[in-house]
């Protein structure tokens, strides 16, 4: 899902992939983020949408920043 405005003012933390993201997010979204939290995860972000190799990595550095209860990959 691309990153629109509408889902930083809805969110409370942002996680991203990589730091090239994190500072493309705060350059472009600066008055938006002002009480918000952004996380890189170190993951490389050259996978397709959902490809089986990301999911691991994913499931293994999301729940240090939020709740993941009874989620599932086919939930991600």
């Amino acid at each position: 899902m691309p990153l629109s405005g509408d889902l930083i003012a809805w969110a409370v933390i942002i996680l991203v992939m990589e730091v090239r993201q994190k500072n493309k997010v705060s350059k472009k979204y600066p008055s938006l983020l002002k009480d918000k939290r952004i996380v890189y995860l170190d993951i490389l972000d050259h996978y397709g949408y959902m490809q089986p190799v990301l999911i691991e990595p994913l499931e293994l550095s999301v729940p240090r920043y939020i709740r993941t209860t009874n989620y599932h990959h086919d939930h991600f």
